[in-house]
């Protein structure tokens, strides 16, 4: 940090994956490859990490002492948020430095000839081995230009037949989703005047907050769009999400209906036919929203983090009846709604 000589570096007596890196004049400490100061602090597959935005925020605030406290962080470049931010510029005081696995000089050659034989031409090459930021997986069910091409700048929202709050709690860790949807009925075509249902997200106002707090602002969503209702997944803490958006709304003396949505079966089931609505023109986004967008165009169930937003957004078409179960498979115990099934 200050150029100081290491003197020793010993397991810490409170934990034994903590060390205590002793320095001159000083003591830092280490964990799971995390240095941990106040003035500096190495952050390891940054991309990687499941809770990023608190671990990040929670780190900048301790890093605040002596003439030039700085952090740097090594990763794999993956459309996270604030990754896109790092990448593209919009954080003052950022040094940006890129390589590949090319040059890494410590790589022998049949080695990076059996990698480029694998993934080369690849998402997952470009990403691992390029280090390039990749927008979108290709094992997500959305792309961007499916979104893009079914977007809207704005509709007479006085045409809309309902209008959804759709609430996924976070269960005791990561943001609570909150996403407005409403449903329309418009023609088929210029030609062909038989109506269809279509889906529209309104609004992404997915937060991290304390209970009383993201229970306002589900409740503040529902005024602000005159929502029909509210919907609230009751899988993970339900039952208390439930009473902390009444509590809310008795708070801020708003009568708004509130309805339990609960789940069998994994969150693609209900996704896929809401992103093929999207492809087919019928989902749209009434604007821009980047953070839902991320995580549409990036998740899939193989990862280990749960798409708070998306999962809003998805119930909100579930619960409107823009999507609905084939006959086949209606009854099989996918979830339900007051005692209806639904995705």
């Amino acid at each position: 940090m200050r150029g100081d000589a290491v003197l020793s570096v010993e397991p810490n007596s409170t934990r034994t994956d903590t060390y205590d890196l002793s320095v001159e004049r000083d003591h830092e400490f280490f964990a799971s490859d995390l240095i941990v100061h106040n003035c500096a602090v190495w952050l390891e597959e940054l991309a990687a990490w499941r809770y990023l935005d608190a671990a990040w925020a929670h780190m900048r605030f301790g890093l605040r002492v002596g003439p030039h406290p700085r952090w740097v962080a090594s990763t794999t470049p993956k459309p996270r948020p604030l990754i896109k931010r790092l990448v593209t510029g919009d954080m003052r005081g950022v040094v940006l430095t890129k390589a590949s696995y090319l040059d890494n000089p410590y790589i022998p050659d049949d080695v990076k000839e059996a990698l480029e034989e694998e993934y080369g031409g690849t998402q997952l090459g470009r990403q691992e081995l390029y280090g390039e930021l990749v927008e979108q997986d290709e094992n997500a069910l959305w792309t961007r230009p499916m979104i893009d091409a079914a977007r809207l700048k704005e509709i007479d929202r006085s045409k809309l037949a309902r209008v959804t709050v759709g609430v996924d709690p976070s269960g005791g860790a990561g943001e609570q989703g909150i996403v407005v949807g409403g449903r329309m009925l418009l023609p088929r075509s210029e030609t062909d005047r038989r109506l269809l249902v279509h889906g529209f997200v309104l609004a992404d106002r997915t937060v991290k907050l304390s209970p009383s707090q993201w229970g306002r602002r589900a409740v503040q969503a529902a005024v602000d769009f005159e929502a029909n209702d509210i919907a609230v997944e009751i899988n993970y803490g339900g039952d208390m999400a439930v009473s902390t958006i009444r509590s809310a709304a008795d708070d801020m003396g708003i009568p708004i209906p509130i309805r339990k949505v609960q789940a069998t079966r994994g969150k693609r089931v209900r996704a896929e036919p809401v992103a093929a609505l999207t492809e087919q023109g019928r989902w749209h986004h009434v604007g821009n929203f980047p953070e839902l967008e991320m995580q549409m165009t990036t998740w899939y169930p193989e990862l280990d983090w749960s798409p708070d937003r998306l999962d809003g957004s998805v119930w909100t078409a579930w619960h409107n009846k823009v999507v609905r179960l084939p006959a086949g498979i209606a009854g099989q115990g996918l979830g339900s709604v007051m005692g209806r099934q639904i995705g």
